[in-house]
């Protein structure tokens, strides 16, 4: 949980819940829940106007509290309040993941307003996990084989190429 304050200067929580989350996904159509297995979602987030309307949803009960209509409270969403909510809702709803997800999560809501640097993230996070499920080293190496490749320059593999000789017709 965090804060962040608009241009009006009012301070505003930012909780994420499972319900906050839920709501997320039925008002603004996106399933934040979604981010690491959708790569769509990361787009979606990087909108400053997705943000705002997420940031409704999220400060719904606070907007009803102090008695403001919510289109004033996006409309003092300039684009510096905006990266500070951004900021806070990145942690917010990171800490909704478990381990190791949490960090990949934020980072990616985090650079929401970057697409491609949140993509980036998120592939790299794919790439990682892909390779703690294969059980594989960072060397490489072991997955070149080495006897196709000496059948080709011996040629004794009924796939050889033939000697230069064999290959060029003679005039």
């Amino acid at each position: 949980m965090g804060t962040f304050r608009d241009s009006a200067d009012r301070e505003w929580e930012v909780d994420v819940r499972t319900s906050t989350l839920i709501k997320i996904e039925e008002e603004v159509d996106i399933s934040v829940i979604d981010i690491l297995q959708d790569p769509s979602v990361i787009m979606q987030l990087g909108s400053d106007l997705t943000l705002a309307k997420i940031l409704k949803v999220v400060c719904r009960k606070q907007i009803s509290e102090r008695g403001l209509a919510a289109d004033d409270f996006v409309d003092a969403m300039n684009q510096e309040s905006l990266a500070a909510a951004r900021e806070v809702f990145a942690a917010a709803a990171g800490n909704f993941f478990r381990d190791p997800d949490r960090e990949q999560v934020t980072a990616i809501l985090k650079e929401g307003g970057n697409s491609l640097a949140a993509t980036a993230i998120h592939l790299n996070g794919a790439f990682q996990k892909l390779m703690e499920k294969m059980q594989m080293s960072p060397d490489l190496t072991g997955l070149i084989p080495e006897e196709p490749a000496d059948e080709l320059i011996s040629g004794s593999s009924s796939t050889s190429v033939p000697a230069s000789a064999e290959s060029t017709p003679v005039k």
